[in-house]
C-alpha cells in the first residue's frame, strides 16, 4: 500500500510544487503547474555524496517518489549512491543499545559481581583493602578508585598467571596486565610507580616477563633468585624469551649452569643456553599439535620430532646437506644430554 502526501515548498522565486512520498522507491520527480522560460527550479537534496544541496534542505522519508511524467533524471538506486537506510539502521541500533556493564571477580570471595565497590563494602568490611579505602570520603573519588582498581589488578593478575595471555604483560608495580608495546607508556602514569633516581634505562617487558616466572615458580633458593635477578633480566624479551621463563626444566637447568660458575661473565651463556632450549620448546608444538614442556619432550617417544625440530632451528638445507648455523645443532646436542642428566637426579 503506498501512502501519498503534498507538500509545497514556500518560494518567492518558485511555483508552488508537489511532492509526492512513497514508501516503495526511491525516486524523485516535481510537476510544476507552469514551465516559463525564466524559471528555476529549487534545488533538491539528493541523498548522492556528489551533489551539495544549496538552497533547499528536504529531509527525505525512507522511499521518494513524484509524478513519473516528469524528465527529470536521477542517479541509479545502487549501493554507492543510497546508504541513508543503513545509515538510519544504524543509529537506531546504538540508541537502542544498553550500555554493557563489566563484571569483576572479587579477590576475596571470588565470586563474579557487578557493583565491586559495594560488594567490598557490604561483604568484605573487615578486610584491612577495605578499610583502607573506607576511610577515604566519598567526596575523594580519586583516592578511592586508585585503591579499588589495584584491588582489581590483583584479581586479573592471578587469573592471568593462571591462563596466560600472549598478547598483554603485567606492570610490575601495580600488576594492571596491558599490551607488551605499552608498558613503557603506561609506567609514566602508574600510581604506584617509585623513582627512578638512577635514571637508568627500565627493560620493562624484561621485569615484566620476570614476574610472571616468579608467580609461577614459588620456590625461592639461592639459585632462584640468582638466576632470576642476573639472568632473566639479560634477556630479551620475546615470546622465546617467555617460554624460557615459564617452563620449570629450563629454569632448573638455569639455575644448575650457574652453580659451579661464579664469575660475572657466566650470565651470558647461561643466557645463550636457555635461549637454545626456548627454542627448540617453541619448535617442537608446532609438529605434535599438543603444547608440552621440555620434560615431556625429550621422552625418547619424540626422538624423531626432537631430531626434525633441531634441524629446522638450526636451519638445515636438504639440497645442500649442511647446517647454516653448525654451532646451534653442535650445542643443542650437548644441552639435551645436560638435561637429561639433570631430570634423572631430580626424578
Amino acid at each position: 500500500m503506498t501512502t501519498t502526501s503534498n507538500f509545497c515548498l514556500d518560494d518567492s522565486n518558485s511555483e508552488p510544487s508537489i511532492y509526492q512520498y512513497s514508501s516503495s522507491s526511491y525516486v524523485l520527480s516535481t510537476t510544476f503547474s507552469d514551465h516559463s522560460s525564466n524559471y528555476s527550479e529549487p534545488d533538491i537534496l539528493i541523498p548522492n555524496q556528489n551533489i551539495t544541496p544549496i538552497r533547499h534542505i528536504i529531509h527525505l522519508d525512507k522511499n521518494v517518489v513524484v509524478n513519473p511524467n516528469n524528465n527529470i533524471t536521477l542517479p541509479q538506486n545502487n549501493a554507492s549512491s543510497l546508504n541513508i537506510d543503513n545509515y538510519i539502521l544504524q543509529s537506531l541500533e546504538n540508541k537502542n543499545n544498553k550500555k554493557i556493564k563489566h563484571r569483576t571477580i572479587c579477590k576475596f570471595c571470588k565470586n563474579n559481581v557487578t557493583n565491586f565497590e559495594r560488594h567490598l563494602e557490604r561483604q568484605h568490611s573487615n578486610k584491612p583493602e577495605v578499610i583502607e579505602f573506607s576511610k577515604s570520603s566519598k567526596e575523594g573519588k580519586a583516592e578511592r578508585r586508585k585503591i579499588i582498581a589495584l584491588l582489581r589488578y590483583k584479581t586479573q593478575f592471578r587469573i592471568f598467571v593462571e591462563t596466560g595471555n600472549s598478547n598483554k604483560l603485567p606492570c610490575i608495580y601495580c600488576k594492571r596486565l596491558v599490551k607488551a608495546s605499552y608498558l613503557r607508556r603506561h609506567y609514566k602514569v602508574c600510581v604506584v610507580k617509585p623513582i627512578n633516581k638512577s635514571n637508568q634505562k627500565i627493560q620493562h617487558q624484561a621485569q615484566s616477563q620476570t614476574l610472571l616466572a616468579c608467580a609461577a615458580d614459588t620456590e625461592n633458593t639461592a639459585a632462584a633468585i640468582q638466576l632470576k635477578n642476573e639472568v632473566f633480566l639479560r634477556i630479551r624479551a620475546d615470546d622465546i624469551a617467555l617460554i624460557a621463563k615459564n617452563d620449570d626444566l629450563i629454569r632448573r637447568y638455569g639455575e644448575n649452569y650457574l652453580k659451579p660458575h661464579k664469575r660475572a661473565q657466566i650470565v651470558v651463556p647461561c643466557s645463550n643456553k636457555i635461549r637454545e632450549c626456548a627454542k627448540l620448546l617453541k619448535e617442537t608444538p608446532r609438529r605434535t599439535n599438543n603444547k608440552l614442556t621440555f620434560f615431556d619432550i625429550i621422552s625418547t617417544c619424540y626422538y624423531d620430532i626432537i631430531v626434525a625440530s633441531a634441524k629446522t632451528i638450526s636451519r638445515y638445507d636438504d639440497t645442500l646437506k649442511e647446517y647454516l648455523a653448525p654451532n646451534l645443532a653442535i650445542h643443542l646436542g650437548t644441552t639435551l644430554k645436560q638435561i637429561s642428566d639433570l631430570c634423572s637426579h631430580l626424578i
